[in-house]
């Protein structure tokens, strides 16, 4: 697996507040427009190339006449985005995080070959904004699995990947597993790469991997 994503929500159904809980290898979406630094109007035709090591090969795409790009169906991963066009500086953008199922906007603009300097590199990490899910959840990576301790919530010394939720927001450890949001553990759905291990009588954790399982 290449990563783990903690998803959760809450619905309102039945008048009773219910938690998900997701890990999967879903896939993500990054957008945004690209314009003309100078003018600030789109630029069409841009060629906008996007690496990770989440990613096999590349990912390329061309803005439409509007400037928009729309790259699809990338797995969860630390981002980079490269745009060349014609008459424009090369342009460079790294260290975009983006989540399992989640919208990620990342508007961007050119400088004309006109502007003197070289080729354009953002190197801080400038704040994308999500505006496809209302979500609320953390991304969980492979430095920091390395660097905590986690054990199961039954108090056992396996290092539990279930064990990794207890750093996301608004959760609570209770005897058999973590609750969201003030609901119980057991009324969490549990996925992994999509596929449900959540116990069909009682609603926790079926599948107590190791987070090594995970990267």
């Amino acid at each position: 697996m290449r990563s783990t994503t903690w998803l959760y929500r809450s619905v309102l159904i039945a008048s009773a507040l219910v938690s998900s809980l997701a890990l999967a290898q879903g896939s993500a979406v990054v957008t945004g427009i690209v314009t003309d630094a100078a003018t600030s109007k789109p630029v069409p035709d841009v060629v906008i190339t996007a690496t990770s090591s989440a990613l096999q090969g590349e990912a390329v795409v061309v803005t439409d006449s509007s400037g928009l790009y729309r790259l699809g169906q990338l797995p969860a991963g630390v981002y980079s985005l490269k745009l060349e066009k014609e008459s424009f500086k090369p342009y460079s953008r790294t260290d975009i995080n983006v989540r399992t199922d989640r919208t990620v906007r990342v508007n961007i603009q050119l400088q004309p070959e006109s502007v003197q300097g070289d080729t354009v590199v953002v190197v801080g990490k400038a704040p994308t904004v999500d505006v496809g899910s209302t979500t609320t959840g953390i991304n969980v990576g492979k430095d920091f699995i390395n660097n905590i301790a986690f054990i199961q919530p039954n108090g056992s010394g396996v290092r539990s990947f279930e064990s990794l939720a207890s750093v996301a927001p608004q959760v609570i450890a209770d005897e058999y597993g973590y609750g969201f949001s003030g609901a119980q553990s057991p009324e969490n759905l549990y996925l992994v790469d999509g596929v449900s291990t959540s116990d069909p009588a009682f609603g926790t954790n079926g599948a107590q991997f190791p987070v090594e399982f995970v990267e």
